[in-house]
């Protein structure tokens, strides 16, 4: 059963304004969208942000509830952590956000090397993903400085890059995806972890990174003919500006080619065209390509 965001927040117990902040800051629900362009939830959403909002209420920051509750919310082919390995991993990156913090590389290093047992997918979801939520509210309470947080997601980006190198950008003989950001966007780091996550799929993936202007784009999409062209929206854009991308982008396509433009940015409601889709949130997508 799908629900609309107003009926959500009334079942959750939170305003629709906050609902909607979780979403475009933390991108941990994935309402997909119907065919009027409504965002809808399922009752898996619905219990998750239950969860999450009982464990806030219980002293917990958020990014350490979203990390909790993910047990929940993984695929059933992803074997989910036990309470101590999730507490665990928590203390992982606690230890971790505070030697970036103190820009101690070395021992940022040596936490990363723990992490060794973990599948891609398992510290993507279980590690990166939470600690880049702590270093965004440490640095919008003031506890983190501009340095910083720019420490801290560049070393999580190298993080991501590597595991992206490591597993060959995908099989050469599979599809080839595009991924990119929306023009202006610099925000990435969602998309780079989704990317490892499309090569680990069977994707073979060309990552052309953050502020990709249209014109560029669309030249690689018209010489790579991939089956898929992902393109991340993070920041607010305007309906308007946005018909025209996505007008011009499928024009520049092959017939074959999924055009599918996804993140917390997209209006709501939003209107698409024909062999255009949207997904609120990069996780959506997953769980898209995981059903087939």
């Amino acid at each position: 059963m799908g629900y609309r965001i107003k009926t959500v927040a009334e079942l959750v117990g939170i305003s629709k304004g906050t609902l909607l902040a979780w979403e475009r800051r933390y991108s941990f629900v994935v309402p997909e969208r119907a065919d009027n362009g409504y965002r809808e939830y399922t009752d898996a959403d619905v219990e998750r942000l239950r969860r999450i909002k009982r464990l806030v209420e219980e002293g917990y920051k958020i990014s350490e509830a979203i990390s909790l509750t993910h047990e929940a919310a993984a695929p059933a082919s992803v074997v989910a952590p036990s309470s101590a390995e999730v507490g665990g991993l928590c203390q992982l990156q606690k230890e971790l956000l505070e030697a970036l913090r103190r820009y101690d590389l070395t021992a940022a290093t040596a936490l990363n090397e723990r992490l060794a047992g973990l599948s891609f997918q398992q510290r993507i979801e279980q590690v990166f993903m939470p600690l880049l939520i702590e270093v965004g509210e440490r640095w919008a309470e003031g506890s983190l400085s501009v340095a910083q947080e720019h420490f801290a997601s560049e070393f999580c980006r190298e993080q991501l890059a590597a595991m992206l190198i490591s597993v060959g950008y995908g099989p050469k003989e599979g599809p080839t995806a595009i991924c990119a950001t929306y023009p202006g966007e610099r925000h990435e780091l969602a998309l780079l972890s989704l990317a490892v996550r499309l090569a680990l799929a069977g994707y073979r993936v060309r990552y052309l990174g953050a502020d990709l202007p249209l014109k560029d784009l669309c030249v690689a999409a018209n010489e790579l003919g991939p089956r898929l062209v992902l393109i991340s929206v993070t920041m607010p854009v305007q309906q308007a500006d946005l018909e025209g991308y996505i007008t011009t982008l499928r024009a520049a396509c092959p017939p074959h080619t999924r055009v599918t433009i996804g993140g917390p940015g997209l209006p709501d409601p939003i209107t698409l065209p024909k062999g255009v889709s949207a997904l609120s949130t990069m996780g959506a997508l997953t769980r898209a390509l995981a059903e087939g």
